[in-house]
């Protein structure tokens, strides 16, 4: 394969690429790294990500009907204000136009979940590609 000018950039960024991919996660004297451990790994639910433990509990302890939802949940995100202790949470869905009545399912779900797993009190978003969103207090 003959390389011309026109690709030559190309080929050299993904040179420069394939040789960052090879080194991350090492340092210059060969031994792995450690990466520092992930926000929320303290605690009673440590070790869970919101995304794993939301799926987990819709497959698992969710009404039949709920558990549909799992694999269009994309991500969760939670944080809890420090002015109120009240916990504010986005889950982002995979869900197309017309399905407004999923996204409302699966904020009712997210809120029964938080309510039965931690016992707090809060506020969720969902949110889904085709800017449409539901809201839920728990």
């Amino acid at each position: 394969m003959k390389i011309t000018t026109r690709f030559v950039p190309v080929a050299a960024a993904l040179v420069c690429l394939g040789l960052t991919l090879v080194s991350c996660g090492t340092d210059h004297a060969g031994k792995k790294t450690s990466t520092p451990p992930a926000p929320g790994s303290s605690g009673p639910h440590r070790g869970d990500s919101p995304l794993h433990a939301f799926r987990t509990y819709l497959t698992t302890k969710a009404p039949k009907a709920d558990a549909a939802i799992a694999p269009h949940v994309t991500s969760v995100t939670t944080r809890t204000t420090t002015a109120d202790a009240r916990s504010a949470a986005v889950v982002h869905v995979d869900y197309g136009v017309w399905e407004d009545a999923e996204l409302g399912r699966t904020a009712k779900a997210f809120a029964q979940w938080r309510r039965t797993a931690y016992g707090d009190h809060g506020h969720v978003d969902v949110l889904a590609p085709a800017k449409m969103t539901a809201e839920q207090d728990w």
